[in-house]
């Protein structure tokens, strides 16, 4: 099952983040998701094997120019499956 994910999340996603980008710590993960997470221009998504979160990923709505658009798109930012 793919959701949405909610500020309840961050520290789901932050562990997960953790296991792909190398070098972060879970707790600085968890201020920077929370901070972006209400912006409205970020979107998480948690991925659940059995009620287990095992994947995410991040979208960012672009305002700037993207080739191959014509006007503001989500693009991919990170995922982890």
């Amino acid at each position: 099952m793919i959701r949405e994910a909610g500020q309840d999340d961050v520290e789901h996603i932050a562990n997960l983040a953790v296991m792909l980008w190398s070098g972060q710590v879970v707790q600085d993960l968890m201020e920077e998701f929370s901070e972006i997470i209400y912006r409205g221009d970020v979107r998480f998504f948690l991925k659940y094997d059995q009620d287990m979160p095992v994947g995410f990923a991040q979208c960012q709505l672009r305002h700037d120019y993207v080739e191959g658009t014509a006007t503001s798109c989500w693009i991919l930012r990170g995922d982890f499956c």
